[in-house]
């Protein structure tokens, strides 16, 4: 999917995962985002959040790209776009037109570099453990790294540079058992392949 197509999903619940062009992981694609959503039927508002509306403040994947453009540009916007700007404390920091040029700069990098994956979970707690449990199996795989050129390197973020993900969280979970990785390939069989890659090695 693209972003154009997000209200074509055919169900409200499941997982997404981010795909990055350049990004590539043995022969298949590179997953550089897993997500999901804790409120049900919330997975199209969720991709909307990332992918069409442009406020940072509610979407920590939108931010974290714009923290690695701004550090890589040199940019000293980059304190501001760190700061949660929907707070009125941190309103008079904001300087609106650079704000909204640079929503458009993610947007427009979003648009042109990602595609995603969805499937259905209906469970939400199972939605939550799969989610860590698939960042956490691909974190720990020893040769699932980003490229030289993926805009990630630029973060300032550790976790985003030690994992090759636009992730700081689940980074370290239990990670997929067999089961469960079965679940998955159930219903999406391209990308899991990939993941199994690194369960049997």
């Amino acid at each position: 999917y693209h972003a154009s197509e997000i209200d074509s999903i055919p169900f409200e619940n499941g997982i997404y995962v981010v795909f990055e062009m350049g990004e590539t992981y043995g022969t298949y694609d590179r997953i550089v985002r897993i997500g999901t959503h804790t409120s049900p039927n919330r997975l199209k508002r969720r991709l909307k959040d990332h992918f069409i509306k442009e406020n940072k403040d509610d979407s920590i994947f939108r931010k974290n790209i714009g923290i690695a453009m701004l550090n890589k540009a040199k940019d000293p916007y980059l304190p501001i776009w760190k700061l949660n700007t929907s707070r009125p404390e941190n309103a008079h920091f904001v300087a609106p037109d650079k704000q909204s040029d640079i929503e458009r700069r993610v947007s427009a990098y979003l648009c042109q570099n990602t595609d995603f994956s969805v499937f259905c979970v209906n469970d939400s707690v199972q939605r939550l453990r799969l989610e860590e449990a698939i960042i956490s199996t691909l974190n720990h795989a020893p040769d699932f790294k980003s490229s030289t050129s993926w805009l990630g390197n630029s973060s300032t973020e550790e976790e985003i540079l030690n994992s090759g993900m636009w992730l700081k969280q689940g980074l370290d979970a239990p990670p997929l058992t067999t089961d469960e990785l079965r679940f998955v390939r159930d219903r999406v069989g391209d990308f899991s392949n990939a993941i199994s890659l690194n369960m049997h090695r």
